[in-house]
This record gives C-alpha cells, structure tokens and sequence, in this order.
C-alpha cells in the first residue's frame, strides 16, 4: 500500500513538471516575453524539483530490485528536461535584469580604502510569537520585502519559506501570486502586528517569569532581571509608557523577587508613595552586579553562587574545620572508614556500633590483624609500627580492645542527661546567661525557642521534644560521646541523634545559621534568668531592643564553642559597671550581675566535656597527655623520661 501511495504521488508531480515545461515553451515562442510569469514559472519549478527529488528516494527504497534500473533512468531523463528548461529561463531573464544596474546584487563601496565583505543578511523563521514580530518584519523588510530586484512571487516564496508553525498555517492555503503575497503580508500584520497583542505578550512574559526564592540563586537573579529589562525596554520601544503599567509591574515583580531583596527595597522606598518601574529595575540591577562582583573577587568566575565553594551566609552549613591544638589532640575526630560497620562517616578506632566480642569476630572472619586492623596476617606476627594506646600508652594492642576501658567506662542508658549543671547560691547574686529567642525551622514548621550560648561547650544539642514532636527533623547519623561533667571521674557513654538544625533572626530573616546539633533530653533543669524589668526599658529608650522574648521561657538550643565566634560578637558595649550589652548574630543581648529576689535561688554553670571516645584515666592524666610528646607522635628516648619524670 506504501509503494503504490509514493507511486501516484510521485506521477502526479511529474505531470505538474511536464506541463510547467511546457507552458514556458509556449512562453519562449511568442513574440513579447511575459517577465512576471516566466518568473513565477521558474519558482514552481524549483519547487517541483525538490519535491520530486524526495518522492524519488522515497520509491526508490521500496520498489523491487528488478526495476530500479527502469525507474533510475526515467527519473534523469525528466531531471534533464527540468534543468534545461531552468537554464533556458534563466537566459531570457537575465538580459532583463542587465537593464537595471540598480538590481547588481554586489555593492561596490564608495570609499576604496573599506573593501570588508559583510556578512550576507538573513531573517529568522518567525513562528507566529508576538514578540518576535517586529524583529521579523524589519530584517524580512530589508532584506526582501523592499528588494526591488525581486518579484513579488519569489518575495512570497521567501516569505513561506520563514515562516513556520501558527504563521506558516494562516499563508499556506494561499497560492503563489502577486496579488496573494500583498494579501498575505496585510493578514500577518494584523494577526500578529497589532499593538494591542504585542503589549499584553510581553506582560504575560512578566507575569508567567519563575520567581527567584533564594537570594543566593545567582543565576536565577541575573535571568530574572534580563527578563524583566527585555519585556520593559521593548514596551518603552514601542511607546508604551510606564505610568499606564508601573503600579501593577512593580506589584508583580516583588513577588518574584526574594523576600530579603523585597524587605530592603521597601526600606529604601521609605514612605515614598510612588514608585517608577525603573528605580526598581535599577535596585535590582545593583544587587544582581553587587553579588556577581562578590563571586568574581571569591572564585573567579560568575556561576552561580550556591555552586560556589564559599556559600552565601544564609544558606551556609556551617563546618568547623578547625580546632584548637588540645581539642584535637583529646577528640581525635577523623573522617575515615570502619572495616566494623562498612561506614565512612568514622574511622575503625572510633566505631562504638558493636561489643568488643562483635568486634573480634568480625576481624577474625575478615582474617584481619587485631593490632593493627589490617588484613591476612595475625597480631602475633604483625610488623606495623602504630601509635601507643592512647589510653594505657601500650603498643601490643589497639585501642579499641583497651581493656581499662573495657573495666571502667561505665555505660549508660541512652538518652541519659547529656549536660550537668551546678547549683549553688552566690552571695544573692544572679548572673544574667547570654541567651535570645530564635526561630528554628523545621520541615513542616517554624517553631520559636531560646538559645543559649556557652563557650566552654564543645558540642551543640537540641531537646528531643522540639526535634521529634514539632519541627520533625531527620536524623543524619548516630553519635558516641563520653560526657564528663562536675564531680565525675568516670565518664558516661551515650549515643546521641544528629540532626540538621537551621535558625534565624525573628528581626531580620536574612540573619540565618545552619548547622549540626546533637539531641538530647535536656539541655538544663535550672530556670534560665531573663533580664530584669529596667535593664529592658532602660535601652529600648536608646532604640535597642533585646533578642530573648519573655514569652518564650524554655531553653531548647545550646551553641557551643563549635558556632560560639560565628554567632557572637560583633559588638560588645559596657553600659555600667554590670550590664553589657553584646551584639550578635540573632539581636542584642545583655550579660549583668543583678541582685537575686530569693535568697537560695539556683544558679546555673555550664561546663561539659564531650569526647567522642572513651577514656578511663583521670583529669590529671589526661591533661598531662596533652604535654607529652608521644601524643604529638614523637619518640624520644632522651627527652620522655626527663619531661615525665618532672610531670610525676
């Protein structure tokens, strides 16, 4: 059914070539030569020559081997009589054209000493955009509309040849003539000329731009903004004034700016009641190069900033990466992999998933070394050089078998107290603890709590009650830490959640912080202080208003030392003689000594040590290892014992 469809197709097109060649001969016998349909006569048959070219590869692969030879030499014989009557033409028009000097297609320059051949102009297919009207015309208009060397039928022919899609349909029933090319130029026009449709397709190109969220979004801010001026300066083009339109584009575009950009620019508007659509464009502008000069400067380049190694500080994760030389040397916190746990987040001397027992048996069925960890040879004939046991100072086991942790550590239940608090009385004084009111976002909401800041804190936690209950937060990993506190010699063990802990400031939102927290039943059984009823009033006649809420009571949020510096301070005030006022990352908080309105009343002293091992030595022995040489890896046999000799 296919071969004999191509078949009568192709016939027929042979029958329009035959008579198409046999009108021009009709043509070429009279005596006054008809230009325009010589012309016209020309374009159909390149036309048909085309088409006929396609149906004959067409048949050609369907049709049997036996009478491809048949059909090979009927097709040349017709392609000859086609060329020869496209020469024969092309002859009696050329003396017609040698009669007009203006039709020389080549432009000799005036000016001998610029002889730069151009670049030959073409038009874009228009599809039928409104918005890519005008630029279609004026380049179709220069090029062929206003070519006097061209008939009004090869203009047609151009004119369906660039257009495609919706324009292509309204000029495609339309047959190649003089009269139909005027009548399809004077449809296009009004379908897709008209002002009126122009104007609302660039206003429904503002209204349908993605809005930007993230400020960070770099790419985004500066796709946004490229969208806007295009849509603005084209309207201003075509006469369309800004007044008509400013108060609902200005409305538009703040919503597909951030919200942080749109804070700042209703700050800079002030109490000005008119605004114009260029002092918002240019407030955008200003921001988009601010931040692209910033990207150049960091990395070099203008990508997009969320890509960029040094993030923005809204969205950054903080990563401590580094610590003070005896917290490293006391933690050992190493990113490696555990041959216990398969699991790259901790080395194998820290891995505290499995017992002892679990532990030993998973080395002996890998036909690991229990010295050293490493595979196919036994402890008894291991050579590898390894540091002593950080916590007995021997060198013929690992530390993970150590057995005075195995004796002393003694271990609690999970979820136990993770922090210790001392209580006693001062002198009836009361120190006032830095604390402020932040909003935690969660998955699903935003829940507000107090924070409370603690420099002698290594880690940072979070109460289970807001993790679980409210903010439903996922947990990223499981921890092991030894908690020593007050009083205790022996530390306890528990395995915490760590979760992904995001808040900001309840004045500004663009005060924001990320980081990873540790959660925990409790983060104190005393009631933290709020500052008294003049210390507030006595600064907000200064225009200070300070973080922490009074309608927020409980403390959910310890920062530790980990993020202490990054939230703390940019400024520090001393008012008198007991107030300070601090000015951090999250609002203004005050610290003060204040007279206690009960004697006896608690006092709270945040002091905890969390190590992510365990360690059965005592405080003394402990904080002599960060002295001793051996703890740094060097070995000296001269220099050990004199340094211990004068520690002991």
């Amino acid at each position: 059914m296919d071969i004999e469809k191509s078949l009568r197709k192709r016939n027929t097109i042979r029958t329009l070539v035959t008579n198409i060649v046999q009108e021009a001969e009709e043509l070429f016998n009279n005596s006054e030569l008809d230009i325009d349909l010589l012309e016209e006569l020309l374009v159909k048959l390149k036309q048909k020559e085309c088409q006929l070219k396609e149906m004959n590869d067409q048949v050609e692969k369907l049709i049997d081997v036996s009478s491809i030879e048949t059909e090979i030499i009927d097709s040349e014989e017709l392609k000859d009589k086609m060329s020869k009557c496209i020469r024969k033409i092309n002859r009696k028009l050329k003396p017609n054209i040698l009669k007009n000097p203006e039709s020389q297609r080549e432009i000799e320059s005036k000016d001998r000493g610029f002889n730069v051949k151009l670049p030959m102009l073409t038009a874009e297919k228009f599809t039928g955009n409104p918005q890519e009207w005008t630029e279609f015309w004026n380049s179709f208009e220069t090029t062929i509309h206003e070519n006097n060397v061209l008939s009004k039928v090869e203009k047609f022919s151009y004119l369906k040849m660039y257009l495609s899609g919706k324009a292509l349909n309204v000029v495609s029933g339309f047959e190649l003539s003089s009269e139909n090319y005027d009548n399809c130029i004077k449809i296009l026009k009004d379908r897709f000329g008209r002002k009126d449709v122009i104007v609302s397709s660039y206003m429904n190109k503002i209204i349908n731009i993605e809005p930007v969220k993230n400020s960070s979004n770099l790419n985004a801010l500066r796709r946004l903004y490229d969208d806007l001026i295009t849509s603005v300066r084209n309207l201003d083009a075509m006469s369309v004034t800004s007044g008509s339109y400013s108060c609902m584009l200005i409305a538009m575009v703040l919503k597909k700016i951030p919200y942080n950009m749109e804070l700042e620019f209703n700050k800079k508007k002030g109490s000005k009641s008119e605004v114009e659509v260029s002092e918002l464009l240019d407030y955008i502008k200003s921001e988009v190069e601010c931040r692209e000069s910033s990207n150049l400067i960091i990395n070099g380049n203008l990508s997009e900033l969320a890509s960029s190694p040094r993030k923005s500080f809204e969205s950054k994760k903080y990563v401590h990466t580094k610590r003070p030389v005896a917290v490293t040397l006391a933690t050992n916190v190493k990113v490696r992999y555990s041959c216990f746990c398969k699991n790259d987040t901790h080395d194998s001397d820290n891995c505290n998933e499995f017992s002892n027992e679990q532990n030993r048996n998973k080395l002996r069925d890998d036909r690991r070394c229990y010295r050293c960890l490493k595979k196919f040879h036994t402890s008894s004939t291991c050579r590898s050089k390894i540091a002593p046991c950080s916590l007995c100072k021997n060198n013929s086991h690992n530390k993970i078998f150590c057995k005075s942790v195995n004796e002393k550590v003694e271990v609690s239940e999970e979820g136990n107290l993770a922090t210790a608090m001392s209580v006693n009385s001062l002198n009836s004084k009361t120190v006032l603890l830095q604390t402020c009111t932040v909003s935690v976002l969660g998955e699903s909401s935003t829940e507000l709590t107090r924070l409370l800041t603690d420099l002698a804190g290594e880690r940072n936690f979070i109460r289970s009650d807001l993790v679980k209950k409210k903010l439903k937060l996922k947990s990223l990993r499981k921890e092991t830490l030894y908690i020593y506190s007050f009083g205790m010699k022996i530390p306890q063990r528990i395995i915490y959640d760590v979760v992904d802990v995001r808040i900001q400031s309840l004045e500004n939102p663009r005060n924001s912080l990320q980081f990873e927290a540790l959660v925990t039943d409790t983060i104190t059984g005393s009631q933290i202080n709020f500052a008294d009823k003049v210390t507030p009033s006595s600064l907000e006649k200064r225009g200070i208003r300070l973080a922490d809420r009074e309608s927020v009571r409980d403390v959910q949020i310890l920062a530790g030392g980990e993020i202490f510096w990054v939230l703390q301070p940019q400024r520090i005030e001393k008012i008198n003689k007991h107030l300070f006022l601090t000015q951090t990352l999250f609002g203004y908080t005050v610290q003060r000594v204040t007279r206690s309105p009960r004697e006896g009343e608690s006092h709270s002293v945040l002091r905890v040590a969390a190590m992510p091992e365990a360690c059965s030595c005592g405080l003394d022995e402990r904080f002599k290892s960060f002295f001793q040489l051996e703890s740094l890896g060097i070995y000296d046999s001269g220099v050990f014992p004199t340094i211990s000799k004068r520690l002991s």
